[in-house]
């Protein structure tokens, strides 16, 4: 992959880019070690064929990890401002897919028909 937010000067360009600013009180903390990322991303896929969902996706650094080892990841976002950082890189990876947190009842059975783990 050309673009990796989770090298720390990536992100900072990608975050000056978009004109983003972590908000501390969504508990915005961004992943910024590859080793890390792809150490939990590991942990998280056993087969290859598993749906995760991904709450807080952020700009999608352990989204692009997950991505390349899953059947399918439903990143979730409650920030609007960390939507458009994924298309750097969303439309090469065509398993996953993004939706924004809101309110309203969302059906996750629906999603995720074999349940969540």
């Amino acid at each position: 992959m050309s673009f990796d937010p989770a090298n720390a000067q990536e992100l900072a360009s990608l975050l000056r880019r978009h004109r983003i600013t972590l908000q501390h009180r969504l508990g915005q903390n961004f992943l910024i070690d590859p080793v890390l990322r792809d150490a939990i991303a590991d942990a998280a896929v056993t087969d290859g064929v598993d749906e995760i969902l991904e709450v807080g996706a952020g700009v999608g650094t352990l989204t692009i990890a997950l991505a390349t080892r899953a059947r399918r990841v439903v990143a979730v976002e409650f920030d609007r401002a960390l939507i458009p950082p994924f298309a750097k890189w969303s439309r090469a990876t065509p398993r996953w897919r993004s939706c924004r947190l809101t309110s309203s009842a969302t059906t996750w059975h629906a999603r995720f028909p074999r349940g969540v783990r």
